[in-house]
């Protein structure tokens, strides 16, 4: 297997690139696996399907033992698939920090590679199910807090959902925007109520609602601030009318 690209790895811990993979030393692995998926594809899309299925090397009957085929044996297609897999293994290890190659140097093929990072990082099926049950939890009691902004709680939103979804979980966009008009602060009741008059909130993108919560934030921000400024004058106008 090709030595770990340090000099791209050195690149990609600041920052990232179109034509270098990215670099994963361990921590925030969904959105390296969700990256890395993107830039196999970019490259070639039979290369994502060399990593995504299994690959044996061809094989060939010897006194009765199966021997694997030398690169003179191979057929076109079989040569095909080989170098596929070379090229996804050289991208996976460039992709890797040195910690992360020790732990896949001496696998095969690109297929065990992923493998061995996703049970490594995302555990068993079993695994799995319980962070899904977990993160199911965690959406269903998901609420605004009455402290915080719009950009605020949508992010923490789409860290629940887009964790789900990497494991499998899948809602709606239209799941996610009932959801939000449903977790809303009472000062939004207005506003939802406006929205499901006027709109189908089924057919809603996520970023429209976005844009329609930060409007209305900034108007109920000003309208604070204009009572704010009216009671600071009455205060005002009170403690001279005690001082005549």
């Amino acid at each position: 297997m090709a030595l770990p690209c340090v000099e791209n790895n050195a690149i990609l811990s600041e920052g990232a690139s179109s034509h270098r993979p990215p670099l994963f030393k361990g921590e925030f692995y969904l959105y390296w696996k969700n990256r890395m998926r993107l830039f196999l594809e970019s490259v070639d899309l039979e290369i994502w399907d060399i990593v995504e299925n299994s690959f044996d090397f061809p094989i060939k009957m010897v006194n009765g033992e199966k021997v694997r085929k030398s690169l003179g044996e191979l057929t076109p297609e079989e040569k095909h698939k080989v170098q596929l897999n070379s090229r996804a293994m050289n991208i996976l290890s460039c992709g890797l920090g040195a910690s992360e190659y020790n732990r896949i140097m001496n696998l095969k093929t690109a297929y065990e590679i992923w493998s061995k990072l996703e049970v490594t990082y995302e555990g068993t099926s079993q695994v799995k199910e319980t962070k899904i049950n977990m993160l199911v939890h965690e959406y269903e009691l998901f609420r605004m807090n009455s402290d915080e902004t719009i950009k605020s709680m949508f992010t923490r939103f789409t860290n629940i959902v887009n964790g789900l979804s990497n494991l499998g979980k899948e809602f709606s966009t239209g799941e996610q925007v009932r959801k939000i008009l449903r977790v809303l602060p009472q000062q939004y009741d207005p506003l939802v109520t406006a929205l499901k008059a006027a709109k189908n909130i089924s057919a809603m993108s996520l970023d429209e609602l976005l844009g329609e919560l930060l409007t209305n934030e900034i108007e109920l921000a000003r309208r604070k601030n204009e009572e704010h400024a009216v009671k600071k004058k009455r205060k005002k106008r009170r403690k001279r009318q005690l001082l005549l």
